[in-house]
């Protein structure tokens, strides 16, 4: 199983999220100079109002030091909610990113904390499940599975219906067709 010990806080994740260049680099942010990371457009899959399925919202964002640095931001800033209309978050306010850890090359571990498993219904599950697992596959391909912890802890299932309790693959069928268009797959037909 996965072992816990090497959790790291998230002040630690995510410490160069918060604005200025740190001491080592004086001067990258000066007056007229290139900074020296500039944001990065990433997008992130909300579930839509009308068809229930994930849809991209783009955003532009700070691109991270590390791969899990980027990962971190990705999906605190997806548990923030969608700026635009026609979309919705599917996790209630205050839930929040603990912790991410890149275990292998393609396996990421995502500790959510907060009211992640309040409420109910099949359907909230799998948005709050696949949203956070689509949008990191969309925006990081060599990621191939994710796997869920709750407050630091494995868990069988965020509300009774999708078993967390190993790394969960992506699942192309819940994309809109926008989406599943650009990736090449299921074209036109009513499946």
């Amino acid at each position: 199983g996965f072992s816990l010990h090497l959790v790291l806080p998230l002040a630690l994740l995510l410490a160069c999220r918060g604005g200025g260049a740190p001491a080592s680099s004086p001067g990258v942010e000066s007056a007229g100079a290139v900074p020296e990371r500039e944001e990065v457009e990433r997008v992130l899959l909300y579930p839509a109002v009308e068809d229930g399925l994930l849809h991209a919202e783009r955003v532009r964002m700070a691109p991270g030091a590390t791969p899990e640095e980027s990962m971190s931001i990705v999906v605190s800033r997806y548990l923030q909610g969608p700026a635009g209309e026609g979309r919705f978050s599917p996790y209630p306010d205050h839930c929040t990113l603990r912790a991410l850890y890149l275990v292998s090359g393609a396996r990421v571990v995502v500790d959510l904390g907060g009211p992640v498993t309040s409420g109910a219904g099949v359907h909230t599950e799998v948005h709050r499940v696949y949203g956070v697992i689509n949008t990191l596959v969309w925006n990081f391909p060599e990621v191939r599975s994710v796997q869920i912890l709750i407050e630091g802890r494995e868990v069988e299932t965020l509300l009774g219906h999708l078993d967390l309790s190993k790394p969960v693959p992506p699942e192309d069928r819940l994309l809109g067709l926008e989406l599943r268009r650009a990736e090449g797959i299921g074209g036109s037909g009513g499946e």
